[in-house]
């Protein structure tokens, strides 16, 4: 080995130059421009066949070819390793560069550029190089969600719930997004997904949800008590004229039934909560209709009679009062009112009979005629 320096001869060993005392470099202790063997080669062979048979100066220089000399050899083995060194860090560099990790990095500092179209690119690919694609996943939904692609996020973070059904960072995700869009539907349907005790909890912190009414909406006959319920901890606010309620408009529920009478009512109500935030607003219809009440009907119904005799009057309208006269005349709120039997008086009468609900509406007249004749 020669010290790089000074030119100097340094033995095996050595760590500096015993002249110089320059550090050792480790290089090749030659130079092949310099290398008086290759030199004396080339000049015995100027047109270059160091493959073919020696001369008669050197019968053995054919048979020794260009890379049998000691250094010739030394410069083939230092470009071979070059070669297979530029060869392995081609692949370490390609290996690196399509790796989860790299991909992921890449990702993350696409998205925090806001060039989230290409972090997206980037988090897909990183999902063929696991086998757990969760992490890619919450990560392309975020990505989604900065981009303003709400629906493929929603479905982004629906794909790993389906696989992962406890996964809190997606259900967590999938609530923040739903109530800063104000999706109060969505958030509702969280309590279906949630399946562990802190999915659970995070429900019932931060999901409101819409009150119930007693009865459902529909035609009714006559008037209706509606009530509101909703869970504990939460205000009910409703409103009767097809409005949306809410902590400035309509009416603070206190519990006691609502009355609803003749006509067409739209009921809408909302659950809120100490800090003034609302759920879903539920609303329904109720359409009352009067109807007056049917004939009454009397029993014995008419006919000739020996002896004396009593009769009922029955309706099928339970709040309805009966009035009857005994001369054929339309009976009215001044005639007498059926309390009991009534005893069917001597002679030819005509019983005229008449039903008359709370609503004053009026049933048929039923006229009966009676002969008793003892």
């Amino acid at each position: 080995m020669v010290c790089a320096n000074c030119k100097a001869q340094i033995e095996d060993g050595s760590l500096y130059c015993n002249r110089c005392g320059h550090a050792v470099q480790i290089v090749p202790d030659y130079n092949v421009l310099e290398d008086d063997e290759l030199f004396a080669m080339i000049q015995n062979n100027p047109k270059g066949n160091y493959g073919t048979k020696g001369t008669k100066d050197d019968p053995d220089d054919g048979k020794r070819g260009l890379f049998a000399t000691q250094s010739a050899r030394r410069v083939a083995v230092f470009f071979i390793g070059i070669f297979i060194l530029l060869v392995a860090g081609f692949f370490a560099i390609y290996s690196f560069t399509h790796s989860y990790g790299f991909l992921i990095s890449q990702g993350q500092a696409s998205h925090d550029g806001e060039n989230f179209d290409r972090a997206i690119g980037y988090y897909r690919e990183a999902m063929l190089k696991t086998d757990d694609p969760g992490e890619a996943l919450i990560l392309i939904a975020k990505a989604q969600v900065g981009a303003g692609y709400t629906d493929e996020a929603e479905k982004t973070l629906m794909e790993l719930l389906t696989k992962d059904p406890e996964n809190l960072i997606a259900f967590s995700l999938l609530e923040e997004m739903y109530e800063e869009n104000g999706d109060l539907e969505g958030m509702e349907s969280l309590e279906e997904l949630a399946v562990s005790e802190k999915q659970k909890k995070i429900v019932k912190d931060t999901v409101i949800p819409a009150p119930e009414f007693s009865l459902p909406g529909g035609e009714f006959k006559d008037d209706i008590e509606l009530s509101i319920t909703a869970p504990k901890g939460f205000d009910i606010y409703y409103t009767l004229d097809g409005s949306a309620p809410s902590t400035h408009n309509g009416t603070k529920y206190d519990g006691s039934p609502i009355e609803l009478s003749f006509g067409s009512t739209q009921i809408s109500a909302v659950c809120a909560k100490n800090d003034g935030r609302m759920g879903r607003v539920n609303t329904d219809t109720y359409t009352i209709i009067y109807e007056a009440p049917a004939m009454p009907v009397v029993s014995p119904s008419g006919g000739r009679l020996t002896r004396p005799t009593s009769i009922t009057i029955t309706t099928d309208s339970m709040d309805a009062d009966i009035y009857y006269t005994w001369d054929g005349t339309v009976p009215t709120t001044a005639s007498s009112r059926y309390t009991g039997p009534v005893m069917v008086p001597e002679g030819n009468s005509i019983l005229s009979v008449i039903a008359i609900d709370s609503h004053g509406l009026i049933s048929p007249v039923l006229q009966v005629n009676y002969i008793y004749l003892p």
